[in-house]
This record gives C-alpha cells, structure tokens and sequence, in this order.
C-alpha cells in the first residue's frame, strides 16, 4: 500500500486477480505465495492483462457475448436455491442504489458473478473473474456518463428477466435474454464512451429485446 499509494482494497482486489490466474496462492498461516508459472497460468496472464492489442474494449465485449450467453443457459439449468436468493440478493442491491440515482460497477457486475457461480462449473468461474476488472472499468465509464440513469434502468429491468427465466428453469429463454442484455450494454456503451471502443466488432444482429 505504501510503495504503491492504493488503497488496501486495491491490493486486496489485485491479489484476487492473481490467484484467479493461478499466479500466486493465499495459503493460511502461511501467506501469499508466487507459485510456479505453468504455461496455461502465463498465458492467460498474457492475454487477459498485457497492455496491448487484447485490452481492446470491442474484443472483450465480442468474449464476454461468447461465454456469459452460455453460462446465462447454465445457470437456468443448474442453479439451486442458494443460487437463486444470490441472485435476488444482487438484483436487490442494485434496486437500492438504482434509488439513490447511481449504481456502483461493482454492483452491476455482482449479478453476472453470481450467474457465474450459478453455472457450476469451475472454469466459467475462474474465466469471469480474470475478466471483471476490465469490464468494471468499462461499466464504470458508462455510470459517469449522461447515460448512467438510462443504462442502469434497462439493466434493472434486464436483469430481472433473466431472474425469472433461471426460476422457470427456461435454458433458451436466458440465453435469448442475456444475448439482448449485452447487445444492449454494447449500443449504450458505443454511444456513452466511444472514445473506449474501437470498430473492429461488426454490427450487432441481434435485435434490441422488445417490450
């Protein structure tokens, strides 16, 4: 904290990230230790943190489009009731904030963790965690916008939807919905932080999910 001037948050958030990595290992009455780096640990390093081409804004929203729409079906399939009142949980939270006139990052992205979690599968787990930082900066960046009470409304509503569809145990349903979710984060995102994306990704034909 003191050689880098963060917070302990910030350094707690970081080790977190590294372990998602398989860099290091918090062991108890040990403490955090570097482990030996296999090449799968490296190169997910490589890819998910180097500061080039891959930290691109469209490639990860084209990433995030292939595994959340997946989990989303996962979850509708798996998840169990610890998993469902996780979800409520986050829904919940979000609505709080949503009433105070700002959402958190932090807030948004818990649902899509607990989604994750919902999956039961290990790897969506540890794949979504070496990607939430990023989008954190990313939904961050739509929240400081003018956007922000128009965004964090659609997601609300959502996030509700998917909700609903993972209690009717309806796979295609949450597939569908989260499909239109991040079609419609990624036109909201291109219109509130252009200056964050490039035009590598072609347009989306997905259509805006209808109410």
């Amino acid at each position: 904290m003191a050689q880098l001037g963060v917070s302990r948050t910030c350094v707690r958030e970081a080790v977190k990230s590294l372990e998602s990595l398989r860099l290091i290992e918090a062991r108890p009455g040990t403490g955090t230790v570097v482990l030996d780096p296999s090449p799968t640990s490296l190169l997910l390093a490589e890819r998910f943190w180097d500061h080039g081409e891959e930290r691109r804004t469209d490639y990860l929203l084209e990433f995030r489009q292939i595994i959340e729409i997946g989990v989303a079906s996962l979850a509708a399939q798996r998840a169990d009731e610890s998993n469902i009142a996780a979800l409520q949980d986050a829904l919940d939270r979000f609505r709080s904030e949503l009433k105070t006139g700002r959402v958190s990052a932090h807030t948004d992205l818990a649902f899509h963790a607990a989604l994750a979690a919902a999956s039961k599968n290990p790897m969506v787990v540890s794949v979504w965690e070496a990607i939430a930082e990023r989008l954190t900066g990313v939904v961050a960046a739509v929240n400081e916008s003018s956007y922000c009470a128009y965004a964090a409304a659609e997601t609300e509503r959502e996030h509700e939807e998917l909700l609903q569809a993972i209690k009717r145990r309806d796979p295609e349903a949450a597939a569908d919905i989260m499909r239109a979710h991040l079609h419609n984060a990624e036109v909201i995102c291109r219109v509130a932080v252009p200056d964050q994306l490039n035009d590598v990704v072609s347009e989306p034909t997905v259509p805006l999910i209808e109410r």
